[in-house]
């Protein structure tokens, strides 16, 4: 049977078709390029307060200068980040007056749709609880599974974050898989400069990703937040990296009796 350009043609487009087709029918996990992080099981309490005790029994993944552990119940998401070098801890610790945020995609994608943020310290080195700003938790969620928790460690320490939210703020039934972002906001104090030069801060990925900017609509906060993109450095100008970071998380499963 002879092929003519016209049967050719409408093969190539069906082809293309069924490509297109596998790629959106594929699981979403499939195609994540980031760092991946598998949580565990917890059957005892954790206490938020911004120290790594509860987590030295569980290794730690490690992407882009951080390391970070995830764990849940059946009730909340308990997650614990700590800096590895000079740069990042200053960051997470307030020494730019930067805001800190944890961004929830349940879509496994990197919407800006559900986050927790804390408040720059008023002085670098305080160990007073910062003030917890949220977006995109309904009211009603909170009042039938409690407030979530977010705590940064001392500045002397390791300079840990710990956090714990509610699995029921990620909708019924609680997603198997999640995405995690977590940023640093522009600097409002601007960081030294070996060379004298103003210093700007590097756009991140967690930042950049589509999805609602910046805090101050809708949060459940008293101080309203800054955020949203900021532009790239100047020739004349020094940068240094801020934290930004998505991690997909595979939450665990309650163990069978």
């Amino acid at each position: 049977m002879q092929i003519t350009e016209n049967t050719a043609t409408e093969r190539r487009f069906l082809a293309i078709c069924v490509i297109l087709f596998m790629f959106a029918a594929a699981p979403s996990r499939a195609f994540w390029w980031g760092p991946r992080a598998d949580s565990r099981w917890l059957d005892r309490t954790i206490t938020v307060d911004g120290r790594d005790d509860d987590w030295q029994t569980q290794p730690a993944e490690d992407a882009e200068g951080l390391s970070f552990a995830f764990a849940n119940d059946a009730k909340n998401l308990y997650l614990m980040l700590a800096p590895h070098t000079k740069s990042i801890k200053q960051q997470m610790a307030g020494a730019y007056e930067q805001d800190f945020s944890i961004w929830i995609d349940t879509g496994t994608g990197k919407g800006k749709n559900m986050a927790f943020k804390l408040l720059a310290p008023a002085a670098f080195g305080e160990t007073i609880e910062r003030e917890m700003e949220t977006v995109g938790i309904e009211t009603a969620a909170v009042a039938m599974n409690g407030e979530a928790e977010m705590r940064m460690g001392a500045t002397d320490e390791r300079g840990v974050l710990e956090a714990r939210i509610p699995l029921n703020y990620f909708g019924t039934p609680v997603p198997k898989i999640i995405s995690v972002g977590f940023e640093t906001s522009a600097p409002r104090k601007p960081p030294p400069s070996r060379t004298g030069k103003p210093r700007s801060a590097r756009s991140n990925p967690a930042e950049d990703a589509p999805g609602q900017e910046g805090f101050g609509r809708g949060g459940r906060g008293r101080r309203g937040g800054a955020g949203g993109r900021h532009g790239a450095a100047s020739a004349n100008e020094e940068t240094f990296d801020r934290v930004g970071i998505w991690i997909r998380v595979t939450l665990a499963a309650a163990p069978r009796p």
